[in-house]
């Protein structure tokens, strides 16, 4: 299969949101249910001053899901032409946006918010922390120790255990999450009360004292409030991310249980039938909400592209009535790889509902 690499492209976004009306009674859905498998090879985006491995995205980076809707050069007589593959010849590309998202990891030790909430030992806590909190609450430093009260030891064994598997995994579990244009503000250098210390900030991880912890709560939670979309993941229950919305899973293996976790799904307005092509494009993020790309200076002018750089792509095949799959590969790498069911016109669907 192959789709063009310079066409015309026409971009439509697709927002259609569902109507409520004057009665209080709310339409039908009639978009899609979209299901995308992601292989093990689809990457994150680079972490920020990093260097990308071979066809990563770069730093500052996210997906974006296109439908296509090819049209052919036609010969003299009207049929389409065929390259030498025996392909048929695509004159223009009309692209719609179908989704935006994420793939990171599950969880990031490196963010200013991974914490605790209300309901917990330590509200506010940044959970790197937790387990030198339990300690220092039970004054266990030994918890092989004889004649030391039972319930403390577990909760330090148990602390330690959450720390220690905080990296294995980070490194080793991806989400497919959704996606906002935003970036937390620089953390502060001093725990409240110290010397230079910022009540706008939030405290670096290393203050664990209650005021440092309730700021960094209440901060945080504003900035969520405030950026629903931006993702927080939790080391707690993968699927019930701090904040922002949890698609799924990109295949892997859980190294905490050595559970096979993947896939993913979301539903969209857009009822995707009749369509020829999907991509899958990474694009630079908007931080200055500007309306266009951040590309940077690096890129030439003649290589900025308003709907983002080809990471994957695939043509849909009918497998079974009322159901789209559509297989979705690199050009060059095997192990970045997708399949994708859709699901379409769910408004009135008698086939899986």
């Amino acid at each position: 299969m192959r789709i063009a690499r310079r066409v015309r492209v026409d971009v439509a976004r697709l927002l259609l949101v569902a109507v409520v009306g004057a009665t209080g009674c709310v339409e039908a859905f009639d978009g899609s249910n979209v299901q995308l498998d992601l292989a093990s090879g689809v990457q994150t985006n680079t972490r920020p001053g990093g260097v990308p491995a071979p066809d990563q995205p770069p730093e500052n980076t996210h997906y974006v899901l296109y439908a296509a809707d090819l049209v052919y050069q036609t010969n003299a007589d009207g049929t389409i032409v065929i390259d030498a593959s025996g392909d048929p010849v695509v004159d223009r590309s009309y692209l719609f946006e179908v989704q935006e998202f994420m793939v990171r990891s599950v969880i990031d030790t490196s963010s200013p918010c991974l914490i605790d909430l209300e309901d917990t030992r330590f509200p506010g806590i940044h959970v790197t922390q937790y387990a030198a909190a339990v300690r220092t609450a039970t004054g266990i430093t030994d918890p092989f120790a004889p004649n030391q009260n039972r319930d403390d030891v577990i909760d330090v064994l148990t602390a330690d255990r959450r720390v220690a598997n905080l990296p294995q995994v980070e490194g080793a579990l991806k989400v497919v999450s959704s996606f906002a244009n935003y970036r937390y503000p620089a953390i502060g250098t001093a725990c409240v009360g110290q010397p230079g210390a910022d009540p706008l900030l939030v405290p670096p991880p290393t203050c664990v004292d209650a005021a440092s912890n309730a700021q960094r709560l209440a901060l945080c939670k504003r900035a969520w409030a405030d950026n629903p979309d931006w993702y927080e993941g939790s080391d707690k229950v993968f699927t019930l991310p701090l904040n922002g919305r949890f698609f799924g899973m990109v295949e892997g293996m859980n190294p905490v249980n050595q559970g096979f976790v993947g896939g993913s799904s979301f539903f969209v307005h857009q009822n995707l039938v009749g369509l020829d092509a999907y991509l899958l494009n990474w694009q630079y993020d908007d931080l200055d909400h500007n309306g266009a790309p951040d590309f940077p200076a690096s890129v030439p002018m003649d290589q900025r592209s308003d709907t983002g750089y080809l990471y994957m792509q695939g043509r849909p095949k009918s497998v079974v009535r009322g159901v789209t799959t559509v297989p979705m590969y690199h050009a060059t790498n095997p192990r970045i790889a997708a399949t994708m069911v859709i699901f379409p016109n769910l408004g009135d669907d008698s086939v899986h509902f």
